[in-house]
């Protein structure tokens, strides 16, 4: 995702931010959780897409996947969870700075 960061390709950057997400819950090994995380992100899609027209938003983003993914890969569940939790909160402070600019 860091390449696309580089080349701002908010687009591509927005599948891959959903393919990331995706690989999460199904690592989870938890049907409900997927589910339910699947069916949220589907609702909100169109929030979550206009978030990336947030100044920086891009690295941003992908700095806080990066703090996820190291987490995981390190087999910290309250690390991950933590991270997990940051990037939520920041994406919906990202999204009200938008809303501010509309």
């Amino acid at each position: 995702m860091f390449k696309l960061v580089q080349k701002n390709d908010a687009e591509a950057f927005t599948s891959a931010n959903l393919e990331l997400h995706t690989q999460i819950y199904l690592g989870a090994h938890n049907d409900i959780i997927a589910d339910f995380a699947t069916g949220l992100r589907r609702r909100l899609a169109p929030f979550r897409r206009a978030q990336f027209r947030t100044e920086g938003r891009l690295s941003r983003s992908h700095e806080e996947h990066r703090q996820v993914v190291k987490a995981i890969v390190a087999g910290d569940a309250g690390a991950a969870h933590t991270a997990m939790f940051d990037h939520m909160s920041l994406v919906e402070e990202s999204f009200e700075r938008l809303a501010e600019t509309i």
